[in-house]
């Protein structure tokens, strides 16, 4: 199963106000198997683990995009659809 380690200068938990400097988020396949500081996850990815470090940078392990306009159609001009359509459509 492919690895990855990601490593950046602050990890964000989700907790308020909690950050972790020095983070680390380890992927085995497709599931987040690891967060926390580097030191504690590091040990946990195997030699083969890709490893990307981006300093300077947030981590934010399971961040998912969900923004969708729900109103949008897929027309090619959509947004002319949807000033045609009624409120109740």
């Amino acid at each position: 199963m492919p690895e990855m380690l990601i490593t950046g200068s602050q990890l964000l938990t989700g907790r308020e106000g909690e950050r972790i400097q020095d983070g680390a988020v380890l992927i085995r396949g497709t599931q987040i198997c690891a967060v926390g500081s580097l030191a504690e996850v590091t040990p946990q990815a195997s030699t083969a683990a890709e490893r990307v470090s981006c300093p300077g940078a947030t981590i934010l392990p399971g961040l998912i995009d969900c923004h969708v306009h729900l109103a949008f159609d897929a027309s090619a001009d959509f947004v002319t659809h949807l000033q045609s359509s009624s409120d109740q459509d």
